[in-house]
């Protein structure tokens, strides 16, 4: 993937942003551009809590490849998919 591209998909911060990822929580619409550190934040949340069906339904509202491509996001992906079946 060429960096441009890769730049478009996920825009990476050095903190979290609580706030924003219960905006991301609260859209209906998918998303095109996601920083990754606010949903790496909000899925650790979520685990923490054990909702594990908002770390789904987040990750099926984000393009396949930034979760592919963050391997934190992934395992908390898979694993609350598992929890969730």
């Amino acid at each position: 993937m060429n960096r441009l591209k890769r730049d478009q998909l996920t825009i990476h911060c050095s903190s979290s942003d609580p706030q924003e990822h219960e905006e991301y929580r609260q859209s209906i619409k998918e998303f095109k551009v996601v920083r990754t550190e606010a949903l790496r934040a909000g899925f650790k949340e979520s685990w923490q809590n054990g909702d594990y069906q908002t770390i789904v339904k987040m990750a099926e509202r984000v393009k396949g490849e930034i979760v592919q491509e963050g391997t934190a996001l992934l395992i908390y992906y898979d694993s609350a998919l598992m929890r969730t079946e």
